[in-house]
């Protein structure tokens, strides 16, 4: 009934129950008719008609509009839920296991089809002397603002989630080493021309990225494909911050 009432719409759920109003008023009317007529009172029979009808329609109709709210509502919340599963509540990003499973859907498709394709992790430097410094909630701001900037950048495409804490993933499908350095630089650009802001606090975060592009490296998995870039991102890290390294063997 959920499904159906879900697929008609509104509207034609509300257009459903007047159907069913109109069926049990005439059963109603049919029912009494035949009663009173064996009994021969017409007089009756033209006013239990009369207040049946109305009782029934009327009755069905409240029932049916009650009903497909609830039923509605009921939708409403089941996708809802559905949401809190696949995505990060703070950022509103995949979070990271539904990130996992929709990369390795790609990746899948990127080797039989033969295609590029970049996987980059990002860290925002020292975040943790923006929580020190300004607070935990301003913290929670700036990561939410720096999602703001992220999304500017990407293609429908393309995938993003948050990783854990400040740390942020992307796949980026049809993307060559050349054009995942580019992308990585230009969130650099962007970070460093517009910061990111909590009330009047400015904060100016740098941050360090790692990269990893197919074909050029191999790996099995997306899975594969993300631990080297989280290798770049540590060498990233390790040698100065506020940097991409694009990962080569051996880091």
């Amino acid at each position: 009934m959920q499904k159906l009432l879900i697929k008609l719409g509104h509207f034609g759920s509300i257009l459903l129950f007047t159907a069913v109003g109109i069926f049990l008023t005439l059963a109603v009317i049919s029912g009494i008719t035949i009663i009173t007529n064996q009994n021969g009172d017409e007089g009756a029979t033209r006013l239990a008609l009369q207040v049946a009808a109305v009782i029934t329609f009327i009755g069905a109709i409240t029932l049916g509009s009650y009903l497909t709210k609830l039923i509605f509502k009921t939708h409403e919340l089941e996708k809802e839920i559905a949401k809190l599963k696949e995505y990060d509540t703070l950022t509103g990003l995949l979070n990271r296991r539904t990130f996992m499973d929709r990369a390795e859907h790609l990746f899948h498709i990127a080797v039989r089809e033969e295609e590029a394709l970049s996987i980059i992790v990002i860290d925002i430097d020292h975040f943790k002397n923006i929580n020190d410094v300004h607070g935990h909630i301003a913290g929670n701001q700036a990561l939410v603002a720096f999602t703001k900037l992220l999304r500017s950048t990407l293609r429908k495409s393309d995938l993003a989630c948050r990783y854990g804490g400040e740390e942020f993933a992307l796949f980026l499908p049809k993307t060559n080493e050349q054009q995942g350095w580019t992308f990585c630089e230009r969130i650099h650009q962007i970070t460093k021309e517009q910061g990111v802001h909590y009330g009047d606090i400015e904060i100016n975060p740098t941050l360090s990225i790692g990269v990893v592009s197919f074909p050029v490296e191999r790996a099995d998995s997306a899975e594969g494909l993300l631990r080297l870039a989280d290798r770049a991102l540590y060498h990233a890290k390790k040698t100065g911050r506020n940097r991409t390294v694009n990962y080569i063997d051996g880091i």
